[in-house]
C-alpha cells in the first residue's frame, strides 16, 4: 500500500507531502500504480524545483519514500503563482489515482502539521 499524506498550512497552501511504500513488485497487480503515483510524484517536483526557487523547497528521497516541503510563507507573486497551479495539477492528479485505485493508495489530506 502506497500512503500519500497531503499538509496545507493556515491558508490552504500545499505544505507538505509525505509519500512512502509500495503497492506491489513488478510483473504483479499495482506495479503499474507505484509507476504513476513515482512519476506524477517525481514531475511534481522536478517542476517546482526549476519553477520556484531552489532554497524554498526541501527534498528528501529514497526507495519507497519522497518527502517534500515547502517554505510557503515565503512564497512571493511570481513563485507563489507558479507553485499554486503546479500543485493543483499533482494533487488533482494523485486524487484521481487514489480513487481509481483504491486498494493500492491510501490518501489523506491534513490541514494542520502536526496532525501526523
Amino acid at each position: 500500500m502506497i500512503s500519500i499524506n497531503i499538509f496545507y498550512d493556515k491558508s490552504r497552501i500545499l505544505k507538505e507531502i509525505i509519500i512512502e511504500g509500495h503497492a506491489g513488485i513488478k510483473n504483479e497487480d499495482g506495479y503499474e500504480v507505484c509507476i504513476a503515483v513515482s512519476t506524477i510524484s517525481q514531475a511534481m517536483v522536478y517542476a517546482l524545483e526549476n519553477a520556484i526557487s531552489v532554497m524554498l523547497v526541501k527534498i528528501k528521497r529514497k526507495n519507497g519514500y519522497l518527502k517534500f516541503v515547502c517554505k510557503t510563507e515565503k512564497l512571493e507573486n511570481y513563485d507563489s503563482y507558479v507553485y499554486g497551479i503546479i500543485s493543483k495539477a499533482f494533487i488533482d492528479s494523485i486524487k484521481a489515482l487514489a480513487k481509481q485505485y483504491k486498494g493500492y493508495i491510501d490518501y489523506k489530506e491534513h490541514t494542520n502539521i502536526e496532525e501526523i
